[in-house]
């Protein structure tokens, strides 16, 4: 137990997020006797990051909420927070904060990363966990676009760790189809290895994501997912939480595909702005603003029409641009059915965002509180649950916990 001064647990994470944290010598030795899970190495990829650091921490009130947060790298010119080991127990603190009780620990690795295909592949080719609810499908771990977005490093760091193992949109945009035949598989067996293990007993918020393939294959990336959904829907059962099954994608070329995923059994479209501002998009994004802003807003559009208000989604990454333009933003989409969300900006390997910073403590706190009021005002919830968002207080937020 550890004690913060006049907040629990969802003023934590927002200090986690807003000034990073650290693992003492003793935590990541805790963390590697409780297999706690590692980094990702992909989506996952904290600059800096401490070998064997562990991908999140899990708090929990003394009311039984529970929530999880990323272990993001430290904000330069921010204390952050470090996790230490303390009678045997972990805490998590800096010079500011140290008041109400909460209990702290590490999201364990499921049981299900250690099963190999029958391909003779790893499992975590196919499926991987979030948070300690989220189940992610992906079928390539890097992104073909012609530029990643500047807080994105996930193709330096896929490159540095080898990445034998994983299928890649640059393998597709050189026309293997024989890599994503051999991907589909195995991935049967992998959901329902993954889906039955008792990480997701109680919760299950499943998703199929990846990065982009090239410019010229989105309407072959839309087909793709389809088929994934087609094959997967009916092995998660009645676990998914009330989103379904989402998909994260780039908008097709041809917006009739997004009518064809709906029919293969996806449930919600995430199309991931990341930048409302027009400079902001170009400046930050710009392999998606040669795909097109306008395009983006159309599919968005599109999608709360076909999967229905409430079931698009786009995502921000709060620190690009100024709060009160986003808030607009996310006002202008809310009106078209379309639930907006954001991520604070952390600081990954290989990301190259120069000049913008993570939000303060307190600007976090209001535009996350304002977020909230805007989806109580068009009857939305918030992306997930507070056990699988990492990276936002949605959650926190919609339920009055800030």
């Amino acid at each position: 137990m550890t004690r913060l001064d006049h907040a629990g647990t969802a003023r934590l994470k927002a200090a986690v997020l807003t000034h990073g944290v650290t693992f003492t010598p003793a935590a990541l030795s805790y963390a590697s006797s409780s297999s706690a899970k590692g980094l990702q190495r992909v989506y996952n990829a904290p600059r800096g990051a401490a070998a064997g650091a562990p991908q999140e921490i899990v708090m929990t009130d003394p009311d039984g909420y529970r929530l999880c947060v990323s272990a993001v790298a430290p904000v330069p010119g921010r204390e952050p927070l470090s996790v230490d080991v303390v009678d045997g127990s972990l805490v998590i603190r800096n010079s500011r904060w140290t008041g109400a009780e909460v209990e702290v620990a590490l999201v364990r690795q499921p049981a299900y990363y250690l099963e190999t295909l029958p391909s003779g592949q790893p499992i975590t080719r196919v499926v991987s966990s979030c948070g300690e609810t989220e189940l992610n499908v992906w079928p390539w771990h890097d992104c073909a676009i012609t530029q990643l977005c500047r807080f994105c490093g996930v193709n330096r760091v896929q490159r540095r760790a080898g990445g034998g193992d994983l299928l890649t949109a640059r393998e597709l945009g050189r026309s293997r189809s024989d890599a994503i035949e051999a991907w589909f598989a195995d991935l049967a067996v992998a959901v329902k290895i993954a889906v039955g293990d008792p990480c997701y007993a109680d919760e299950l918020f499943p998703m199929i994501i990846s990065g982009n393939l090239a410019d010229g294959m989105l309407d072959r990336q839309a087909e793709i997912y389809a088929d994934i959904a087609r094959e997967i829907r009916p092995l998660l059962g009645d676990k998914p939480g009330h989103e379904g099954l989402v998909a994260m994608s780039a908008p097709p070329n041809d917006l009739g595909l997004l009518a064809l995923q709906a029919d293969a059994g996806i449930t919600t479209m995430a199309i991931n702005l990341e930048a409302f501002d027009e400079d902001a998009f170009l400046r930050e994004c710009p392999g998606k603003a040669r795909i097109g802003r306008e395009r983006y807003l159309a599919a968005l559009a599109r999608s709360a029409e076909i999967f229905g208000p409430g079931f698009a989604w786009t995502n921000f990454v709060l620190g690009l641009e100024p709060i009160d333009r986003l808030l607009d933003g996310c006002a202008t989409l809310a009106a078209l059915g379309v639930v907006p969300g954001a991520s604070v900006l952390h600081f990954d390997e290989g990301a190259t965002v120069r000049d913008a910073v993570p939000p303060t403590f307190d600007e976090v706190l209001g535009f996350y509180q304002d977020l909230a009021d805007l989806y109580r005002g068009h009857g939305f919830r918030p992306y997930f649950s507070s056990r699988a968002l990492r990276s936002s207080l949605a959650n926190e937020a919609y339920a009055g916990r800030l």
